[in-house]
């Protein structure tokens, strides 16, 4: 789990080097960050996370995933982001670091 866990990070990093040079947009980034919180979980849990919604993941008692997720929400599907990229990679980091 430490090398999924250290790959994911590194994603989160590339996605916020993207947003921030401009090769994607912003809701893009909050929307990459979110699936790649998703996508540990999935893998650490064995679980469907990519497709739950968020109410779904809370039943699941999937904490700290659901936390992060709950933060990156609204910028991922408001009219405009709720917080900022930075915002939603800390919330992702939290979310994948936080898995024991």
């Amino acid at each position: 789990m430490a090398a999924l866990r250290a790959d994911c990070l590194a994603a989160i990093d590339s996605v916020v080097a993207d947003a921030d040079s401009g090769r994607i947009a912003e809701r893009e980034a909050h929307q990459q960050l979110s699936f790649l919180v998703r996508g540990f979980a999935a893998s650490v849990t064995g679980r469907p996370v990519t497709s739950m919604t968020l109410q779904e993941l809370a039943k699941e008692g999937l904490d700290p995933f659901t936390s992060g997720i709950a933060l990156i929400y609204p910028s991922e599907f408001a009219p405009r982001p709720a917080g900022t990229i930075k915002d939603s990679a800390a919330a992702a980091r939290q979310a994948v670091e936080a898995w024991n």
